[in-house]
């Protein structure tokens, strides 16, 4: 029988694969609660990704290009681009509104200086 420094090789591969066995079987449970971990945890409150997301939303073109001009310019800003895309489609509405409110405004301010009572008594 083949022996390696007077111990059969049959110890040594039966301790090897034992070894092997317990590393395999530890890594292998350890990758199971990382996941659970992980699937109780919020993903979207970690540090990385509001560093991304601040970036993204408020960081400079140099900062978020990071290759000089090369890169979706188009992208930039998206803050601002949301902003104006509202207040583009909702600037007539608004404007209607606000007309109205002044006028009734005015014609407020008009009865009191009038002396009308506009709807209650102020005493």
């Amino acid at each position: 029988m083949p022996t390696v420094g007077n111990i059969d090789h049959k110890i040594i591969v039966g301790v090897a694969l034992g070894v092997t066995t317990t590393v395999a079987l530890a890594s292998t449970i350890k990758l199971c609660l990382m996941k659970r971990r992980r699937k109780r945890e919020n993903r979207y409150e970690t540090q990385k990704l509001l560093n991304e997301y601040l970036l993204f939303h408020y960081g400079s073109a140099d900062e978020i290009l990071l290759y000089g001009d090369f890169g979706p310019k188009d992208s930039l800003n998206f803050h601002k681009k949301c902003a104006d895309l509202c207040i583009k489609h909702f600037e007539k509405k608004v404007n209607a509104r606000w007309r109205s409110w002044l006028r009734w405004w005015r014609s407020v301010r008009a009865q009191r200086r009038l002396g009308g009572n506009c709807g209650g008594s102020r005493r």
